[in-house]
């Protein structure tokens, strides 16, 4: 059959540039320099309609009234560090963008504190030396490192507590317990949830194609989150997962405009450390198990305008519930009691600690959570515990850090 050939976009040209407004309603302008290395990126039509309530005189009803179109964009990123020796300029780690778009706050800890002298420890805290600033919470969410257990980032814990009075809480626990020793803290890039909303939305743009050197460009602006969890999974030898970890997300906002244009070339050039070899905490015990998930629970809402194209304005971040399930390797009640945990209510917090190398080592931290009664589940070689929690805390409660040691 003749005619003409119209040769479709490889599903492998795609990218996805990220960055946060100045306001809303003010778009970002994009360009490959904003590039964020994603994967299974899609946008969709979430199209509203409402019935057409009048009568045709027939049992036929006309089709519906049209509204609007908002977009859903949903993506994935798999966590890596920056990759550099220092701590990267404000605003400069990229993926930092999306975090501080669902409410995180980024936190340039550009100077280390050197090695000296703790005080007072225990199995979990110590109290820290002279260079340490004694303001409440200044160092929660950052990795510290214990150098009696190891040199970093062996002796890496996340700090989940921090008093005025320089009493640091770890998310660990150490062996041994010495009243003194030594400690210090690298610098680092870290990400922590703020109790305070998101002030701007975001932009977004999506390339597809590079058909004959003209793709398809979609320009979606004013985006706010309304799905966004850290999914941390094992890298085991006999598999069963993905064996990474990643951050999943959806933003749901308005196309404002399409060109033609194909697809820049992002870059991955940095690896992607696998989930093993680290430190997984839950409630101070070091434990096994295949997947760990942190889900913000976000929700964001559009209000009503009829000034506005569409009759809403730019949308607002209104709600978050954060909650974790676990898939656990079953151990023994002596060990951990999950079910005794859950009906004390207490708080427990729990770390998570993997990488390659300097400035691609990760860390990530929940300050405190309350666990709920767990299930069992079979099936493979081992039983595993399954079960869920909540997060009560709001200001530096869940973190994300980059250490560099």
């Amino acid at each position: 059959m003749s005619g003409p050939v119209h040769t479709p976009f490889s599903a492998r040209k795609k990218a996805m540039a990220f960055a946060n407004q100045s306001a809303p309603g003010t778009p970002a302008t994009l360009s490959s320099s904003d590039l964020v290395d994603v994967s299974n990126c899609s946008y969709a039509p979430s199209v509203r309609t409402t019935q057409d309530p009048r009568y045709t005189g027939t049992i036929h009803r006309s089709g519906p009234i049209r509204i609007g179109t908002l977009y859903d964009i949903t993506f994935e990123w798999l966590i890596h560090g920056h990759g550099a020796g220092t701590v990267p300029a404000a605003d400069a780690f990229l993926p930092g963008r999306i975090l501080q778009a669902v409410g995180f706050t980024e936190n340039r800890f550009a100077t280390a504190i050197a090695a000296e002298a703790f005080s007072s420890g225990t199995d979990n805290a110590m109290t820290l030396g002279a260079t340490a600033v004694g303001t409440a919470d200044l160092y929660k969410g950052l990795a510290l490192n214990v150098d009696d257990i190891a040199a970093a980032p062996a002796g890496l814990a996340m700090i989940s507590d921090y008093t005025a009075g320089k009493v640091a809480t770890l998310a660990r626990t150490r062996s041994g317990s010495n009243a003194t020793g030594d400690y210090s803290i690298p610098a680092q890039l870290a990400y922590t949830l703020s109790a305070t909303e998101p002030a701007n939305p975001s932009s977004i743009t999506i390339w597809e194609g590079d058909a004959g050197g003209s793709g398809h460009r979609l320009n979606f602006v004013d985006c706010r989150p309304t799905a966004f969890r850290f999914e941390l999974n094992t890298a085991s030898l006999e598999g069963g997962g993905d064996g990474y970890c990643k951050v999943s997300g959806t933003f749901r906002g308005t196309l404002s405009s399409e060109a033609n244009e194909a697809s820049p070339v992002a870059s991955t050039a940095i690896a992607i450390p696998p989930f093993n070899s680290g430190q997984q905490d839950i409630a101070n015990l070091q434990m096994g198990g295949s997947s760990v998930i942190i889900d913000l629970g976000v929700r964001s809402g559009f209000p009503p305008n009829p000034n506005q194209t569409g009759g809403s304005d730019p949308g607002l971040v209104v709600e978050t519930e954060r909650t974790v399930s676990y898939t656990l390797n079953k151990v023994r009640r002596t060990d951990i009691d999950f079910n005794a945990l859950a009906q004390a209510q207490s708080q427990h917090p729990s770390q998570f600690l993997w990488g390659l190398a300097s400035g691609n080592y990760c860390g990530v931290m929940i300050d405190a959570q309350r666990f709920e009664e767990p299930t069992t589940q079979e099936g493979t070689d081992f039983i595993q515990t399954q079960g869920s929690a909540w997060i009560d805390g709001v200001d530096r409660a869940i973190a994300i850090t980059f250490p560099i040691y």
